[in-house]
């Protein structure tokens, strides 16, 4: 990669963290900074401050997901209520309706939605501004 000034590398990284939070996948993100994958690969190995960014944007990105499915959420079950209930539907779209519905209902809540994410846990009250490491 050639060198080019930290304002312009911070810029790109920013770029990325942003369009990742957004819904981007890693290629989108990618593509929205001018920067191929590979380059972000190498940013989450040697900058941590860029990695814990990151797996912030990656957990904002599941949050949006999560939101915009739990808008068809009552449709979707409404939809599995009417499978079960329609004598015309196969037996076994009856059954794997019924037991989606059942591993739903039995299934433990995640630790994750009962405490902050482990980088909000241990992150430090001020992030210094990302900087390119010092050569060798």
């Amino acid at each position: 990669m050639p060198d080019m000034p930290d304002s312009d590398l911070n810029r790109k990284r920013l770029e990325v963290l942003d369009a990742l939070s957004s819904g981007a996948n890693l290629s989108e993100a990618a593509a929205a900074a001018g920067a191929h994958r590979n380059t972000i690969a190498y940013w989450r190995r040697s900058y941590p401050e860029f990695h814990r960014a990151f797996a912030h944007a990656q957990d904002d990105r599941a949050i949006l997901r999560r939101e915009k499915a739990d808008a068809f959420l009552d449709r979707a079950f409404q939809t599995l209520g009417d499978a079960l209930s329609d004598p015309k539907a196969s037996p076994s779209t009856r059954v794997k309706a019924a037991i989606f519905i059942i591993q739903t209902a039995l299934a433990p809540r995640s630790e994750q939605t009962d405490q902050a994410p482990q980088y909000l846990r241990y992150a430090p009250r001020h992030q210094p501004p990302l900087r390119r490491p010092a050569q060798p």
